[in-house]
């Protein structure tokens, strides 16, 4: 009896959070599912005005968004102006003074990071709004120097990481290689989505600046990136992309109203089945949320103020294994080469 509750005690100490800022409010076991096999709320603008920004935390919002966009008086400085739309300064909360730039906003977050050493696993999606600025230290290089200089490369989990000994991303992920939210405490998962002007003429400019940075970045890159993608492109070449290129692309960026269609419940499915992380975004309403988890089965659903908003339902829950697994397609090479 005596060994019996030693052993209950250190299984209950290893299950309970350091903090109630770790891990709170989630369901019972989720830290034991795969980072894909969740779903999460996630910050949408969490930096901008009118916003909570690094509150998200202590609410059990690990995910949060940030714009960046090229910006003058940071020429040479490796940094970014933090603002959602195109005109004037800087417009955001990071900082003590808010209006900073991005070095600042991930400072706040190496910040909270440093108190909560022990955090359930933060996604940070940065949305590039222009394309790499080649004349002022504004590169793909720079971009994950400054990742590393403010958060620590060790506290990253990188592509690489992922892909360990397989010969592509998309072979590491259609293999069930994603680890476990248990394995990612206390790290940080970077996710770059090129801007969508949600113009066609536009979607390959846009994808090129995802394209660019793992053409650069490659095995070395800080950070994955999701471009829109479609259901088509899972195993084939992405739009804006090269044929190597592509085969470091396991995440999908949809708007809300593609859910009927590219995020639909069956392209959702093979989304899915093929490993990959799909982000859903402009969520504002009730329906919106419940479509994307039970149409899109998306693993992050973007929605602006979700510590507040009275329309964010099940917020968050998995999906579990139950899955059947895709067969290989013929012609697609892609899968796993």
């Amino acid at each position: 009896m005596q060994k019996t509750i030693v052993i209950l005690l250190l299984c209950i100490g290893f299950f309970v959070p350091k903090s109630i800022a770790d891990w709170n409010q989630l369901p019972p076991n989720y830290i034991l599912y795969k980072y894909n096999d969740v779903y999460q709320r996630q910050a949408h603008n969490a930096y901008d005005y009118g916003h909570d920004w690094i509150s998200n935390f202590d609410n059990g919002i690990y995910n949060v968004e940030i714009d960046i966009r090229n910006h003058n008086p940071y020429d040479g400085q490796q940094d970014w102006k933090v603002r959602h739309d195109a005109h004037g300064g800087e417009k955001n909360i990071c900082g003590a003074t808010w209006n900073q730039s991005f070095k600042v906003c991930l400072q706040d977050i190496r910040s909270w990071h440093d108190q909560h050493p022990n955090h359930f696993p933060i996604t940070i999606v940065i949305d590039k709004k222009d394309e790499w600025d080649h004349d002022d230290d504004r590169k793909p290089h720079n971009f994950d120097w400054r990742l590393e200089k403010e958060l620590g490369k060790e506290n990253i989990f990188r592509p690489a990481d992922l892909k360990a000994d397989y010969s592509t991303l998309r072979e590491a992920a259609f293999n069930g290689a994603w680890p476990t939210l248990r394995s990612l405490l206390g790290k940080f998962i970077i996710i770059i989505t090129p801007h969508e002007s949600w113009n066609e003429s536009r979607k390959y400019a846009n994808e090129k600046k995802a394209a660019e940075y793992v053409r650069k970045q490659g095995v070395n890159a800080l950070a994955f990136v999701c471009p829109r993608g479609h259901v088509d492109e899972i195993y084939n070449i992405v739009s804006g992309f090269s044929y190597e290129d592509s085969g470091w692309v396991v995440c999908f960026n949809h708007k809300e109203d593609q859910i009927n269609g590219d995020a639909g419940y069956g392209n959702g499915l093979r989304l899915r089945q093929a490993g990959y992380i799909l982000r859903v975004w402009n969520v504002n309403s009730w329906l919106d949320y419940n479509r994307a988890v039970h149409h899109s089965l998306a693993n992050f659903i973007a929605v602006d103020n979700p510590i507040t908003n009275s329309y964010v339902a099940a917020p968050e829950g998995f999906y579990g294994s139950g899955i059947p697994p895709l067969l290989p397609i013929v012609g697609h090479p892609m899968m796993l080469k």
